[in-house]
Protein backbone atom coordinates (compact mmCIF):
# COMPACT_ATOMS: atom_id res chain seq x y z
CA UNK A 1 0.00 0.00 0.00
CA UNK A 2 1.44 3.36 -0.88
CA UNK A 3 1.16 6.36 1.36
CA UNK A 4 -1.76 8.48 0.27
CA UNK A 5 -3.82 5.52 -0.96
CA UNK A 6 -7.50 5.99 -0.17
CA UNK A 7 -7.68 2.66 1.67
CA UNK A 8 -5.05 3.55 4.29
CA UNK A 9 -6.78 3.88 7.65
CA UNK A 10 -9.96 2.15 6.47
CA UNK A 11 -11.35 -1.12 7.80
CA UNK A 12 -11.47 -4.03 5.38
CA UNK A 13 -15.26 -4.10 5.46
CA UNK A 14 -15.30 -0.49 4.21
CA UNK A 15 -13.63 -1.53 0.94
CA UNK A 16 -16.57 -3.75 -0.09
CA UNK A 17 -14.26 -5.92 -2.20
CA UNK A 18 -16.88 -8.68 -2.33
CA UNK A 19 -19.10 -6.33 -4.37
CA UNK A 20 -16.31 -6.27 -6.97
CA UNK A 21 -16.02 -10.10 -7.03
CA UNK A 22 -12.57 -9.90 -5.44
CA UNK A 23 -11.44 -11.96 -2.47
CA UNK A 24 -8.80 -10.81 0.00
CA UNK A 25 -6.59 -13.86 0.58
CA UNK A 26 -3.97 -12.37 2.91
CA UNK A 27 -2.33 -9.21 4.17
CA UNK A 28 1.43 -8.97 4.50
CA UNK A 29 2.42 -6.58 7.28
CA UNK A 30 5.99 -6.04 8.46
CA UNK A 31 7.12 -9.27 6.82
CA UNK A 32 4.36 -11.44 8.30
CA UNK A 33 1.49 -12.84 6.27
CA UNK A 34 -1.92 -12.79 7.94
CA UNK A 35 -4.84 -14.90 6.81
CA UNK A 36 -7.16 -14.29 9.75
CA UNK A 37 -8.35 -10.76 9.05
CA UNK A 38 -11.85 -9.72 10.00
CA UNK A 39 -13.87 -6.79 8.70
CA UNK A 40 -12.56 -4.50 11.44
CA UNK A 41 -8.91 -5.01 10.39
CA UNK A 42 -7.48 -1.52 9.64
CA UNK A 43 -5.25 -1.09 6.60
CA UNK A 44 -1.81 0.40 7.22
CA UNK A 45 0.30 2.29 4.68
CA UNK A 46 2.91 -0.49 4.56
CA UNK A 47 0.45 -3.36 4.09
CA UNK A 48 0.48 -5.57 1.02
CA UNK A 49 -2.96 -6.89 0.12
CA UNK A 50 -3.07 -10.28 -1.64
CA UNK A 51 -6.20 -10.36 -3.80
CA UNK A 52 -7.85 -13.03 -5.93
CA UNK A 53 -10.20 -12.31 -8.81
CA UNK A 54 -10.60 -11.85 -12.55
CA UNK A 55 -8.28 -9.28 -14.15
CA UNK A 56 -11.08 -6.76 -14.74
CA UNK A 57 -12.33 -7.12 -11.16
CA UNK A 58 -8.80 -6.75 -9.80
CA UNK A 59 -8.41 -3.55 -11.80
CA UNK A 60 -11.57 -2.13 -10.24
CA UNK A 61 -10.39 -3.20 -6.77
CA UNK A 62 -6.99 -1.58 -7.31
CA UNK A 63 -8.69 1.66 -8.34
CA UNK A 64 -10.94 1.60 -5.25
CA UNK A 65 -8.00 0.86 -2.95
CA UNK A 66 -5.83 3.63 -4.38
CA UNK A 67 -8.41 6.29 -5.24
CA UNK A 68 -11.52 5.56 -3.21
Amino acid sequence: MCEGAAAVGLRLDQLDLDQLDVELKAVRRRGFRRHDMTGDFVIDKDDVLVLLGRPDALGRAEYRILNG
